[in-house]
């Protein structure tokens, strides 16, 4: 048990990880994104 937990552990921290990284790119190109929603939208 305490192996898959930690497995299970290991990948969301790994998911959070590449959350954060995209949510700072999508930071830094957030201007980007707002033209874009605009022609879409």
């Amino acid at each position: 048990m305490f192996i898959f937990f930690s497995k299970l552990d290991a990948s969301i921290r790994l998911i959070a990880i590449s959350c954060s990284k995209s949510f700072r790119k999508y930071e830094k190109n957030k201007s980007e994104y707002d033209y874009l929603k605009n022609i879409i939208l």
